[in-house]
């Protein structure tokens, strides 16, 4: 390889990196919205213990997300 296209593959690599990293912080951010949105609409349901629930086991968790209908693109 020359030193040039060298070059051109390290900042494609780099830019690869970023948009990666970028997607990745994306889907944290969507799902901490999923979770604060789910627990507050249990918080608002008087479900405490649901919400609870919700934080330490991922099946009751994914249960309550289809019922209350949520989605990362329907909050």
């Amino acid at each position: 390889m020359t030193k040039e296209i060298e070059e051109e593959a390290n900042e494609m690599f780099d830019y690869g990196d970023y948009v990666e990293e970028m997607g990745r912080q994306e889907g944290l951010r969507e799902g901490e919205n999923l979770l604060a949105t789910l627990l507050n609409m249990l918080f608002a349901d008087g479900r405490t213990e649901d919400a609870k629930l919700a934080l330490t086991n991922k099946e009751e968790r994914n249960k309550f997300y289809r019922e209350y209908g949520l989605t990362p693109s329907a909050i």
